[in-house]
């Protein structure tokens, strides 16, 4: 049964492409958006922070700044999910450049300028694991493809498109593992439903009150394993692998296409639980 108030939901995207060239070659791997979300972070907080760590609960600057309303909201509560994703990275032919995508979502895009100064500040001293002497090369708005010749602000990027053109059987690969602590047969749909409904809560409107999964899963081949991840002390269960979906409906094609930009499942903001559709006609 899908209730009636789930085409409703709502999540604006935005977004731009940054191309980042270093002085030694950039090693990517599925965990690199850990250190492009440390990078991100200490450029932004070196930015709009005059204290040496973050302070914000008990900062008067808290409600207007940059740093916990988009970048760490858990500095002033637990219950809100980061306004941001790091998405799609890729290394260039030549090693020494990286290709990589800051999807921002709703209000949280009213910071985009900031966070832009703040890399450009770095520029030519960017850091990123054991590669230095970064500079941005290149800013694309994903929303028109447009190269952006200066720093941008929310009223001169353009809303990502999300109107899907998916058929009613599709293949959903994940690209970077999963994490969820969803442990049933149907794994993928209750990590995708979790985290976009607490980012409507927040960043959109709406809300995805579906009971049950929008489509019908004919083949799934989730693989569990356990993975040693930057930012936590021992290993822990994540899913990589694939499933064939049919009988897709309309606000579950939505959901799947909102959820490709936005990704499923724990960490990822830092890029992990990113998936493909792949349309089977």
């Amino acid at each position: 049964m899908v209730n009636g108030q789930a085409t409703a939901f709502e999540l604006p995207c935005y977004g731009v492409q940054l191309y980042l060239q270093f002085s030694a070659p950039i090693r990517s791997s599925i965990v690199t958006g850990y250190a492009l979300r440390g990078l991100l972070g200490r450029a932004l907080f070196r930015q709009v922070c005059i204290y040496d760590s973050a302070r914000c609960a008990v900062c008067a600057l808290r409600t207007g700044c940059a740093y916990p309303q988009v970048f760490k909201p858990s500095e002033i509560t637990h219950a809100r999910l980061p306004g941001y994703v790091i998405h799609d990275w890729r290394v260039d032919e030549s090693g020494y450049g990286l290709r990589f995508k800051l999807i921002l979502l709703g209000t949280s895009a009213h910071y985009l300028e900031t966070w832009l100064e703040a890399l450009q500040a770095m520029n030519g001293s960017i850091q990123l694991d054991r590669a230095g002497d970064g500079r941005i090369i290149d800013i694309r708005d994903l929303g028109s493809d447009q190269r952006l010749t200066r720093l941008s602000s929310r009223k001169m990027i353009t809303p990502i498109s999300l109107v899907s053109e998916f058929s009613t059987r599709c293949r959903i690969v994940l690209e970077t593992p999963l994490i969820t602590k969803h442990d049933q047969h149907e794994i993928f749909f209750p990590a995708l439903r979790t985290r976009l409904r607490r980012l409507c809560a927040e960043y959109g409107k709406g809300d995805i009150a579906v009971d049950h999964a929008p489509w019908t899963v004919i083949d799934q081949r989730l693989i569990s394993r356990k993975l040693q991840l930057n930012n936590r002390a021992g290993k822990i269960k994540t899913y990589t692998g694939e499933l064939v979906v049919d009988e897709l409906s309309e606000i579950g094609a939505k959901i799947l296409k909102v959820g490709a930009l936005v990704h499923a499942g724990s960490d990822a903001n830092c890029g992990m639980g990113r998936y493909r559709v792949e349309s089977i006609r």
